[in-house]
């Protein structure tokens, strides 16, 4: 199914806790969605996979090269399972410090269709005192039972020029 405990205790890349895996879209040969038990619904944003957590658990990976005084954001897509049990919830934090407050995620569409695509996510434009690795976790928090989909995680410097915009255009 892709659980990480049951692939030899990995999700490449990544540090976990909890029920977490990586969700094949389907297998060389196979039928599409076939094998994928956790994707129900929406388009896939990137590639043949995506990463989940289900019930209580994290996601972490230490990410290097953060420059003191620069700006930055991380971008991301989010899904939730359509299991009918509420909306599970999802906070980001990079450095221990959460950047993406802990927020609901209701399924894209109903189950069984695949055309919208996932939730686009940009956290708020943070900056780092020190230069160095940071770490980076998506935490869901405990007593949920929902699956979290999540799909091409991005760091991205931000230009303080990029970010004006001119009203009345």
């Amino acid at each position: 199914a892709g659980l990480a405990s049951g692939n030899g205790g990995k999700v490449s890349g990544w540090e976990y806790s909890g029920n977490v895996g990586i969700n094949p879209l389907a297998k060389e040969g196979a039928p599409a969605k076939a094998n994928a038990p956790f994707w129900d619904n929406g388009k896939v944003p990137h590639g043949k996979q995506f990463a989940f957590i289900q019930h209580q658990g994290s996601l972490k990976q230490r990410v290097a090269g953060f420059e003191a005084g620069k700006r930055y954001q991380v971008c991301y897509f989010e899904n939730a399972r359509n299991t009918g049990e509420g909306a599970p919830s999802l906070e980001l934090l990079v450095g221990g410090t959460c950047i993406v407050s802990s927020h609901e995620i209701a399924p894209a569409e109903g189950p069984g269709s695949f055309d919208l695509p996932f939730y686009a996510v940009k956290s708020a434009v943070f900056s780092v005192a020190k230069s160095g690795a940071l770490e980076l976790e998506f935490r869901k928090p405990p007593r949920e039972k929902t699956t979290i989909y999540l799909d091409q995680v991005t760091v991205v410097e931000v230009d303080a020029a990029a970010e004006l915009t001119v009203e009345g255009r």
